[in-house]
Protein backbone atom coordinates (compact mmCIF):
# COMPACT_ATOMS: atom_id res chain seq x y z
CA UNK A 1 0.00 0.00 0.00
CA UNK A 2 2.80 2.41 0.87
CA UNK A 3 4.43 1.66 -2.48
CA UNK A 4 1.21 2.64 -4.23
CA UNK A 5 0.98 5.92 -2.32
CA UNK A 6 4.62 6.72 -3.13
CA UNK A 7 4.07 5.94 -6.78
CA UNK A 8 1.03 8.24 -6.89
CA UNK A 9 3.00 11.08 -5.26
CA UNK A 10 5.81 10.74 -7.79
CA UNK A 11 3.31 10.62 -10.67
CA UNK A 12 1.50 13.70 -9.34
CA UNK A 13 4.79 15.56 -9.09
CA UNK A 14 5.66 14.72 -12.67
CA UNK A 15 2.27 15.94 -13.88
CA UNK A 16 2.37 19.18 -11.90
CA UNK A 17 6.01 20.04 -12.58
CA UNK A 18 5.49 21.73 -15.98
CA UNK A 19 2.74 23.95 -14.56
CA UNK A 20 4.87 24.75 -11.53
CA UNK A 21 7.83 25.58 -13.72
CA UNK A 22 5.69 27.84 -15.85
CA UNK A 23 4.33 29.66 -12.77
CA UNK A 24 7.83 30.01 -11.37
CA UNK A 25 9.08 31.39 -14.65
CA UNK A 26 6.31 33.98 -14.71
CA UNK A 27 7.33 35.08 -11.22
CA UNK A 28 10.95 35.48 -12.15
CA UNK A 29 10.49 38.48 -14.41
CA UNK A 30 11.52 38.84 -18.06
CA UNK A 31 15.09 37.71 -17.50
CA UNK A 32 14.33 34.57 -15.54
CA UNK A 33 16.46 35.85 -12.66
CA UNK A 34 15.96 33.47 -9.75
CA UNK A 35 17.85 35.18 -6.94
CA UNK A 36 14.67 35.79 -4.99
CA UNK A 37 13.91 39.14 -6.65
CA UNK A 38 11.51 39.66 -9.51
CA UNK A 39 12.09 43.01 -11.23
CA UNK A 40 9.54 44.12 -13.80
CA UNK A 41 9.22 47.27 -15.96
CA UNK A 42 6.03 48.63 -17.48
CA UNK A 43 5.30 51.74 -19.54
CA UNK A 44 2.51 53.45 -17.65
CA UNK A 45 2.19 56.69 -19.61
CA UNK A 46 3.08 58.32 -22.95
CA UNK A 47 2.48 62.05 -23.35
CA UNK A 48 1.31 62.87 -25.93
CA UNK A 49 -0.47 59.59 -26.55
CA UNK A 50 0.70 59.78 -30.17
CA UNK A 51 4.21 61.12 -30.68
CA UNK A 52 4.83 63.70 -33.41
CA UNK A 53 7.96 63.67 -35.59
CA UNK A 54 10.33 66.46 -34.66
CA UNK A 55 8.80 66.91 -31.19
CA UNK A 56 9.25 65.48 -27.70
CA UNK A 57 7.36 62.66 -26.04
CA UNK A 58 7.40 62.05 -22.26
CA UNK A 59 7.68 58.39 -21.26
CA UNK A 60 6.95 57.23 -17.71
CA UNK A 61 8.09 53.77 -16.62
CA UNK A 62 7.26 51.89 -13.41
CA UNK A 63 9.91 49.58 -11.99
CA UNK A 64 8.64 47.09 -9.44
CA UNK A 65 10.11 44.19 -7.52
CA UNK A 66 7.57 41.45 -7.07
CA UNK A 67 10.06 39.10 -5.42
CA UNK A 68 10.62 38.35 -1.75
CA UNK A 69 14.20 39.66 -1.71
CA UNK A 70 15.77 42.98 -2.67
CA UNK A 71 17.27 43.47 -6.11
CA UNK A 72 20.68 44.89 -5.34
CA UNK A 73 22.34 47.67 -7.32
CA UNK A 74 19.50 48.10 -9.79
CA UNK A 75 20.01 50.51 -12.70
CA UNK A 76 17.82 51.54 -15.62
CA UNK A 77 19.07 52.74 -19.01
CA UNK A 78 17.22 53.97 -22.07
CA UNK A 79 18.86 52.48 -25.16
CA UNK A 80 18.79 55.19 -27.84
CA UNK A 81 17.76 53.92 -31.27
CA UNK A 82 16.06 55.50 -34.26
CA UNK A 83 13.75 57.38 -34.24
CA UNK A 84 14.13 58.18 -30.53
CA UNK A 85 16.98 60.07 -28.85
CA UNK A 86 17.78 62.07 -25.74
CA UNK A 87 19.12 65.58 -25.64
CA UNK A 88 22.93 65.68 -25.40
CA UNK A 89 22.94 66.87 -21.79
CA UNK A 90 20.53 64.17 -20.57
CA UNK A 91 21.86 60.88 -19.12
CA UNK A 92 20.33 57.69 -20.39
CA UNK A 93 21.18 55.79 -17.19
CA UNK A 94 19.39 56.03 -13.81
CA UNK A 95 20.76 54.40 -10.66
CA UNK A 96 18.00 53.07 -8.37
CA UNK A 97 20.16 51.34 -5.75
CA UNK A 98 18.70 48.34 -3.94
CA UNK A 99 15.18 47.70 -5.11
CA UNK A 100 13.39 46.52 -1.96
CA UNK A 101 11.27 43.40 -1.91
CA UNK A 102 7.58 43.66 -2.67
CA UNK A 103 8.03 47.15 -4.16
CA UNK A 104 4.78 47.11 -6.13
CA UNK A 105 1.85 49.47 -6.67
CA UNK A 106 2.44 52.82 -4.97
CA UNK A 107 5.74 51.51 -3.60
CA UNK A 108 7.17 50.91 -7.08
CA UNK A 109 9.82 53.19 -8.52
CA UNK A 110 8.96 55.72 -11.27
CA UNK A 111 11.49 56.72 -13.95
CA UNK A 112 10.73 59.34 -16.59
CA UNK A 113 12.46 60.15 -19.88
CA UNK A 114 11.86 63.07 -22.22
CA UNK A 115 12.61 61.70 -25.67
CA UNK A 116 12.94 63.54 -28.97
CA UNK A 117 11.31 61.92 -32.03
CA UNK A 118 13.29 62.24 -35.26
CA UNK A 119 11.66 64.62 -37.72
CA UNK A 120 11.70 61.96 -40.47
CA UNK A 121 9.99 59.27 -38.41
CA UNK A 122 7.17 57.56 -40.28
CA UNK A 123 3.71 56.78 -39.05
CA UNK A 124 3.90 53.38 -37.32
CA UNK A 125 4.57 51.63 -34.03
CA UNK A 126 8.21 52.34 -33.20
CA UNK A 127 10.05 50.54 -30.43
CA UNK A 128 11.95 52.11 -27.57
CA UNK A 129 14.24 49.85 -25.53
CA UNK A 130 14.83 50.05 -21.77
CA UNK A 131 17.62 48.02 -20.20
CA UNK A 132 17.82 47.17 -16.51
CA UNK A 133 20.50 45.38 -14.61
CA UNK A 134 20.88 44.13 -11.02
CA UNK A 135 23.71 42.82 -8.90
CA UNK A 136 26.27 45.23 -10.29
CA UNK A 137 25.73 44.10 -13.85
CA UNK A 138 25.44 40.39 -13.09
CA UNK A 139 22.01 40.32 -14.72
CA UNK A 140 21.01 42.51 -17.68
CA UNK A 141 17.67 42.45 -19.45
CA UNK A 142 16.22 44.49 -22.33
CA UNK A 143 12.55 45.35 -22.58
CA UNK A 144 10.97 46.79 -25.75
CA UNK A 145 7.96 49.10 -25.73
CA UNK A 146 5.86 50.25 -28.66
CA UNK A 147 5.53 54.02 -29.06
CA UNK A 148 2.86 55.33 -31.44
CA UNK A 149 4.11 57.94 -33.93
CA UNK A 150 1.78 59.97 -36.10
CA UNK A 151 3.64 61.12 -39.19
CA UNK A 152 2.48 64.62 -40.03
CA UNK A 153 4.73 64.59 -43.09
CA UNK A 154 3.69 63.61 -46.58
CA UNK A 155 5.19 61.87 -49.59
CA UNK A 156 6.01 63.03 -53.10
CA UNK A 157 6.43 61.41 -56.46
CA UNK A 158 8.59 62.91 -59.21
CA UNK A 159 8.37 62.14 -62.91
CA UNK A 160 9.75 63.78 -66.04
CA UNK A 161 7.63 65.60 -68.61
CA UNK A 162 8.69 66.17 -72.22
CA UNK A 163 12.45 66.16 -71.74
CA UNK A 164 14.64 67.83 -74.34
CA UNK A 165 18.39 68.24 -74.64
CA UNK A 166 18.07 71.60 -72.89
CA UNK A 167 15.21 71.08 -70.43
CA UNK A 168 13.85 68.69 -67.80
CA UNK A 169 10.21 69.44 -66.88
CA UNK A 170 9.53 67.84 -63.48
CA UNK A 171 6.04 66.72 -62.46
CA UNK A 172 5.70 66.96 -58.66
CA UNK A 173 2.79 65.05 -57.07
CA UNK A 174 1.87 65.09 -53.38
CA UNK A 175 0.84 61.45 -53.03
CA UNK A 176 0.66 61.57 -49.21
CA UNK A 177 -2.39 62.36 -47.11
CA UNK A 178 -0.94 65.53 -45.55
CA UNK A 179 -0.46 69.03 -46.98
CA UNK A 180 2.99 70.53 -47.40
CA UNK A 181 4.05 74.16 -47.07
CA UNK A 182 6.89 76.05 -48.75
CA UNK A 183 7.75 73.25 -51.18
CA UNK A 184 11.02 73.60 -53.11
CA UNK A 185 12.42 71.28 -55.79
CA UNK A 186 16.22 71.31 -56.02
CA UNK A 187 18.53 69.97 -58.71
CA UNK A 188 21.82 69.50 -56.79
CA UNK A 189 25.28 69.39 -58.34
CA UNK A 190 26.06 65.99 -59.82
CA UNK A 191 28.09 64.45 -62.61
CA UNK A 192 26.63 64.04 -66.07
CA UNK A 193 24.49 67.19 -66.14
CA UNK A 194 25.10 70.93 -66.49
CA UNK A 195 22.65 73.40 -64.98
CA UNK A 196 21.96 76.36 -67.25
CA UNK A 197 19.51 78.12 -64.91
CA UNK A 198 18.44 78.17 -61.27
CA UNK A 199 19.00 75.01 -59.26
CA UNK A 200 15.97 75.63 -56.98
CA UNK A 201 12.37 76.00 -58.11
CA UNK A 202 9.86 77.35 -55.57
CA UNK A 203 6.50 75.56 -55.68
CA UNK A 204 4.82 76.98 -52.57
CA UNK A 205 2.03 75.11 -50.71
CA UNK A 206 0.91 71.78 -52.13
CA UNK A 207 -2.09 69.96 -50.73
CA UNK A 208 -2.65 66.22 -50.67
CA UNK A 209 -3.36 64.97 -54.19
CA UNK A 210 -2.20 68.18 -55.85
CA UNK A 211 0.55 68.43 -58.45
CA UNK A 212 2.79 71.09 -59.97
CA UNK A 213 5.21 71.22 -62.89
CA UNK A 214 8.59 72.95 -62.59
CA UNK A 215 11.18 73.23 -65.33
CA UNK A 216 14.98 73.04 -65.11
CA UNK A 217 17.18 74.41 -67.91
CA UNK A 218 20.07 71.99 -68.43
CA UNK A 219 22.57 70.72 -70.95
CA UNK A 220 24.87 67.75 -71.44
CA UNK A 221 22.23 65.23 -70.34
CA UNK A 222 22.08 61.72 -71.76
CA UNK A 223 19.24 59.33 -72.54
CA UNK A 224 19.10 56.49 -70.02
CA UNK A 225 20.89 58.36 -67.23
CA UNK A 226 19.25 58.94 -63.84
CA UNK A 227 19.50 62.31 -62.09
CA UNK A 228 18.91 63.17 -58.43
CA UNK A 229 16.39 65.74 -57.24
CA UNK A 230 15.63 66.95 -53.72
CA UNK A 231 12.22 67.99 -52.35
CA UNK A 232 12.27 70.37 -49.38
CA UNK A 233 9.03 71.17 -47.56
CA UNK A 234 7.57 72.15 -44.17
CA UNK A 235 5.19 69.71 -42.45
CA UNK A 236 2.21 70.40 -40.21
CA UNK A 237 4.44 70.81 -37.15
CA UNK A 238 6.61 73.42 -38.85
CA UNK A 239 9.50 70.97 -39.26
CA UNK A 240 11.58 71.37 -42.43
CA UNK A 241 11.93 68.03 -44.23
CA UNK A 242 13.89 66.74 -47.17
CA UNK A 243 13.21 63.87 -49.58
CA UNK A 244 15.39 62.57 -52.41
CA UNK A 245 13.99 61.20 -55.66
CA UNK A 246 15.64 60.09 -58.93
CA UNK A 247 14.37 60.67 -62.46
CA UNK A 248 15.55 58.57 -65.40
CA UNK A 249 15.75 60.33 -68.74
CA UNK A 250 13.95 58.67 -71.67
CA UNK A 251 14.11 59.63 -75.34
CA UNK A 252 14.40 63.24 -76.47
CA UNK A 253 11.73 64.76 -78.71
CA UNK A 254 12.62 66.58 -81.92
CA UNK A 255 14.24 69.96 -81.35
CA UNK A 256 11.54 72.67 -81.52
CA UNK A 257 13.75 74.93 -83.70
CA UNK A 258 15.40 73.91 -86.96
CA UNK A 259 17.85 75.82 -89.15
CA UNK A 260 18.34 75.24 -92.88
CA UNK A 261 20.13 77.14 -95.68
CA UNK A 262 17.68 79.15 -97.79
CA UNK A 263 20.06 80.68 -100.33
CA UNK A 264 23.82 81.00 -100.70
CA UNK A 265 25.62 83.42 -103.01
CA UNK A 266 29.09 84.88 -103.22
CA UNK A 267 27.89 87.92 -101.26
CA UNK A 268 25.78 86.44 -98.45
CA UNK A 269 24.05 83.34 -97.05
CA UNK A 270 20.44 83.27 -95.81
CA UNK A 271 19.22 80.76 -93.22
CA UNK A 272 15.60 79.76 -92.62
CA UNK A 273 14.77 79.43 -88.89
CA UNK A 274 11.62 77.29 -88.36
CA UNK A 275 9.54 76.76 -85.20
CA UNK A 276 8.58 73.08 -85.44
CA UNK A 277 7.20 73.00 -81.88
CA UNK A 278 3.59 73.28 -80.74
CA UNK A 279 3.96 76.60 -78.88
CA UNK A 280 5.13 80.11 -79.64
CA UNK A 281 8.72 81.06 -78.87
CA UNK A 282 9.80 84.63 -78.29
CA UNK A 283 12.91 86.82 -78.45
CA UNK A 284 14.52 84.56 -81.05
CA UNK A 285 18.12 85.38 -81.94
CA UNK A 286 20.51 83.64 -84.33
CA UNK A 287 24.26 83.68 -83.90
CA UNK A 288 27.20 82.31 -85.87
CA UNK A 289 29.29 80.51 -83.28
CA UNK A 290 32.91 79.55 -83.09
CA UNK A 291 36.05 81.22 -84.42
CA UNK A 292 34.60 82.02 -87.84
CA UNK A 293 35.78 85.11 -89.73
CA UNK A 294 32.77 86.76 -91.33
CA UNK A 295 32.01 90.29 -92.50
CA UNK A 296 29.55 92.20 -90.35
CA UNK A 297 27.64 91.05 -87.29
CA UNK A 298 27.50 87.43 -86.16
CA UNK A 299 24.09 87.92 -84.48
CA UNK A 300 20.62 88.50 -85.94
CA UNK A 301 17.58 89.40 -83.78
CA UNK A 302 14.49 87.71 -85.22
CA UNK A 303 11.74 88.48 -82.65
CA UNK A 304 8.84 86.10 -81.94
CA UNK A 305 8.03 82.98 -83.89
CA UNK A 306 4.66 81.22 -83.84
CA UNK A 307 4.29 77.47 -84.07
CA UNK A 308 4.80 76.31 -87.66
CA UNK A 309 6.23 79.65 -88.86
CA UNK A 310 9.71 80.47 -90.07
CA UNK A 311 11.83 83.57 -90.54
CA UNK A 312 15.07 84.39 -92.33
CA UNK A 313 18.50 85.40 -91.05
CA UNK A 314 21.14 86.63 -93.50
CA UNK A 315 24.89 86.74 -92.85
CA UNK A 316 27.81 87.91 -94.97
CA UNK A 317 30.00 84.82 -95.14
CA UNK A 318 32.22 85.94 -98.02
CA UNK A 319 35.29 85.86 -95.77
CA UNK A 320 34.39 82.61 -94.02
CA UNK A 321 36.56 79.85 -95.44
CA UNK A 322 34.57 76.83 -94.27
CA UNK A 323 32.18 74.20 -95.55
CA UNK A 324 30.20 73.99 -92.28
CA UNK A 325 29.55 76.15 -89.25
CA UNK A 326 27.64 76.12 -85.94
CA UNK A 327 24.50 78.24 -85.78
CA UNK A 328 23.12 78.96 -82.31
CA UNK A 329 19.41 79.70 -81.82
CA UNK A 330 18.41 81.35 -78.53
CA UNK A 331 14.77 81.79 -77.56
CA UNK A 332 12.39 82.03 -74.61
CA UNK A 333 9.80 79.24 -74.36
CA UNK A 334 6.22 79.45 -73.08
CA UNK A 335 7.35 78.77 -69.49
CA UNK A 336 9.66 81.82 -69.54
CA UNK A 337 12.90 79.81 -69.66
CA UNK A 338 15.67 81.05 -71.92
CA UNK A 339 17.09 78.24 -74.06
CA UNK A 340 19.90 77.89 -76.60
CA UNK A 341 20.14 75.22 -79.28
CA UNK A 342 23.24 74.84 -81.47
CA UNK A 343 23.03 73.15 -84.87
CA UNK A 344 25.78 72.18 -87.29
CA UNK A 345 24.96 73.47 -90.78
CA UNK A 346 26.63 72.34 -94.00
CA UNK A 347 27.21 75.18 -96.45
CA UNK A 348 26.53 74.60 -100.17
CA UNK A 349 28.72 76.05 -102.93
CA UNK A 350 27.46 79.57 -103.63
CA UNK A 351 25.80 80.40 -106.94
CA UNK A 352 27.53 83.29 -108.76
CA UNK A 353 25.04 85.31 -110.81
CA UNK A 354 28.14 87.10 -112.38
CA UNK A 355 28.22 87.47 -116.24
CA UNK A 356 32.00 87.68 -116.38
CA UNK A 357 32.46 84.11 -117.42
CA UNK A 358 29.88 84.46 -120.20
CA UNK A 359 31.68 87.56 -121.51
CA UNK A 360 34.93 85.68 -121.55
CA UNK A 361 33.35 82.94 -123.58
CA UNK A 362 31.89 85.47 -126.00
CA UNK A 363 35.25 87.16 -126.27
CA UNK A 364 36.92 83.87 -126.99
CA UNK A 365 34.26 83.09 -129.57
CA UNK A 366 34.76 86.52 -131.19
CA UNK A 367 38.49 86.07 -131.38
CA UNK A 368 38.04 82.69 -133.02
CA UNK A 369 35.71 84.17 -135.66
CA UNK A 370 38.15 87.01 -136.44
CA UNK A 371 40.91 84.48 -136.88
CA UNK A 372 38.85 82.55 -139.40
CA UNK A 373 38.02 85.76 -141.27
CA UNK A 374 41.67 86.77 -141.46
CA UNK A 375 42.66 83.34 -142.68
CA UNK A 376 39.98 83.59 -145.38
CA UNK A 377 41.11 87.03 -146.45
CA UNK A 378 44.72 85.83 -146.56
CA UNK A 379 43.74 82.95 -148.77
CA UNK A 380 41.77 85.21 -151.11
CA UNK A 381 44.75 87.59 -151.31
CA UNK A 382 47.00 84.72 -152.28
CA UNK A 383 44.58 83.72 -155.04
CA UNK A 384 44.51 87.29 -156.39
CA UNK A 385 48.27 87.54 -156.31
CA UNK A 386 48.57 84.22 -158.11
CA UNK A 387 46.09 85.36 -160.81
CA UNK A 388 47.96 88.60 -161.43
CA UNK A 389 51.21 86.69 -161.66
CA UNK A 390 49.82 84.31 -164.31
CA UNK A 391 48.44 87.17 -166.39
CA UNK A 392 51.77 89.03 -166.55
CA UNK A 393 53.61 85.88 -167.42
CA UNK A 394 51.22 85.24 -170.30
CA UNK A 395 51.75 88.70 -171.77
CA UNK A 396 55.54 88.29 -171.82
CA UNK A 397 55.22 85.17 -173.84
Amino acid sequence: MRYKIGFLLVLTGLILSPAAAQELSSDLGPSGISDGSNVDITLINQDPATAQPGEYVDLKFKISNQGLESAEDTSIELVESYPFSLDPDVSASRELGDLRAAAIGDDAYIVEYRVRVDENAVESENEVTVQYSTGRGDFTVNRDFDISVDDVGTDFELSAGKVSASSIPVNLDNIGDKPAESVHVVLPDQSGIVKEGLETRVVGPLGSGENKVVDFAVSNISVGDSYRFEIHYTDGNGVRRELVRNIEIGTFPVDPVQVTVQTATLSDTTFAVSNTGSEQISSVTTQIQGDINISGSKTQVLGNLNSGDYTLATFDLTSAETDALDVGISYTDSSGIRRTDTQRIQLPHPSTGDSGSTGSMDEESGNSSMTYILIGLGGLLLVVIYAVYRRRKGKKQ
